[in-house]
């Protein structure tokens, strides 16, 4: 759900344009703030959430995932251990 909503956010979204204004030179500039900045910014946050045997839970479910298609394909090609 979260890479869904994530790239949701960077597909669909438009660009946020934020006034700042430096109160040392009291000129504004806008800052730009991109689709993909803001997905980026969702997903930390998302992140952020988890405790960390959640992600090493992750990590080891797409290792493992990765691990099983390539042994996948080899065997498809006539490979075998």
């Amino acid at each position: 759900m979260v890479i869904r909503g994530t790239l949701s956010i960077r597909d669909n979204y438009d660009v946020i344009e934020t006034p700042i204004y430096d109160s040392e030179t009291g000129e504004e500039s806008t800052e730009i703030i991109t689709s993909y900045d803001q997905a980026k910014k969702a997903l930390l946050h998302e992140f952020q959430k988890m405790t960390l045997d959640d992600l090493l839970n992750l990590y080891r479910y797409f290792a493992d995932t990765k691990i099983a298609v390539l042994l996948e394909n080899i065997g498809s090609n006539g490979f075998n251990f």
